[in-house]
Order: structure tokens, then sequence, then C-alpha cells
């Protein structure tokens, strides 16, 4: 499936493949499967599960939810919210920040 998993169910899936779940939880889902959080909020979403963030801001959010970033710019974002990178280029960006890549391009 998309998104499958390993045997023990590490980066695990729902059953059509898609953004899925450990069975514990982590990686967890929502209840249609989108951009889940698990019980205790970490990986948290919003109130409709769609690109959530932790209360206390790590995987966080734009005002509107998406696109999230810390306020030290880990997981960050453009002024804009959209595909963030951090300041040394990991998890980076192209120039418009769109599709990021680290400077060796993986």
């Amino acid at each position: 499936g998309i998104w499958g998993c390993k045997d023990d169910g590490i980066w695990g899936c729902r059953d059509d493949g898609i953004w899925g779940c450990t069975d514990d939880g982590i990686w967890g889902c929502t209840d249609d499967g989108i951009w889940g959080c698990t019980d205790d909020g970490i990986w948290g979403c919003r109130d409709d599960g769609i690109w959530g963030c932790t209360d206390d801001g790590i995987w966080g959010c734009r005002d509107d939810g998406i696109w999230g970033c810390r306020d030290d710019g880990i997981w960050g974002c453009k002024d804009d919210g959209i595909w963030g990178c951090r300041d040394d280029g990991i998890w980076g960006c192209r120039a418009d920040g769109i599709w990021g890549c680290r400077d060796d391009g993986i």
C-alpha cells in the first residue's frame, strides 16, 4: 500500500495503506485516517484532523492549521507557511519553498 509498513507496524498503515498508524497509535490516525494523532496529542490534529499540531506548538500550525511550524523554525515555514524548512537546509526547501530537499539533493 501507499505509505506502507514494516512487519512490526512501524510506519504502519490503514487498511488501504494511506497515512496509516501503528497498533499503539504512534504515527496514528484521525477517524478518517487523515493526518492523524496519538492519544496524547503528539503528532496531534486540528479538530478536523488535517495538518495537526500539539498544544505546545511542536509540529505546530499557522493560525489556520496548515503547514505548521515551531517558533524556533524547526520544521519551520516560509512566510505563507507552505513547505517550510530549517535554516540548515535539513528538510529544507527550493527557493520557492515547494517540495524541499537537503543541499545534497536527498
